[in-house]
């Protein structure tokens, strides 16, 4: 459903979600982050709502607002924030985010995933089998790893297949859809 929006949209229907903010391919940030939830928050709440892109990496990197301990750390943490998020006010898609966010305290976290599935093709991958998982009951691991690995099919070695599932698993926990560290089990958020 989520994770092949290719085989539901025409061309010029996918072009048209691009420039909203939307991004496709067999790649996404969910190889080595969450969606950051907690950065995503801390940026938000020390940038002007009508910060250029710009002004975003230059908190994040030179101001350090988000206390990172290197350089390198930073860097990365704007650059995945961008992935996820677009951090841009030219782009629609975050602008609606960036409007909710300071009117809808209670609904960041799931602003954040909503943002996050329409930015990353991976995390997207995940969402059928967490959203069809029934109230209460336990994710399996394999059927989430199966899931993600018909999406992207074996451009992901067994290491990191492994390590997207357990970013996905953490992002659908921190918009309140998992509870749970080790065994994850499905709320109703």
């Amino acid at each position: 459903m989520f994770s092949n929006l290719s085989a539901h949209f025409s061309q010029s229907q996918m072009d048209a979600m691009v420039d909203v903010g939307f991004r496709f391919g067999d790649k996404g940030t969910h190889t080595s982050r969450t969606i950051m939830l907690s950065e995503l928050s801390e940026l938000l709440d020390g940038c002007d709502s009508a910060a250029s892109r710009e002004a975003y990496a230059e908190a994040i990197i030179a101001d350090n607002l988000l206390n990172k301990k290197t350089s390198a750390t930073r860097r990365l943490t704007n650059q995945r924030l961008g992935e996820l998020y677009a951090l841009d006010a030219a782009s629609p898609l975050f602008r609606v985010m960036r409007q909710f966010w300071q009117t809808d305290v209670v609904g960041r976290p799931l602003l954040a995933m909503l943002t996050a599935l329409c930015r990353d093709p991976l995390l997207r991958a995940s969402a059928t089998e967490i959203l069809r998982l029934p109230i209460g009951e336990e994710l399996r691991r394999s059927a989430l790893s199966e899931a993600i690995r018909s999406a992207v099919g074996p451009r992901l070695n067994d290491n990191i297949l492994d390590k997207v599932v357990r970013n996905a698993g953490s992002s659908w926990t921190q918009s309140g859809h998992l509870s749970g560290r080790v065994r994850k089990i499905r709320q109703r958020v």
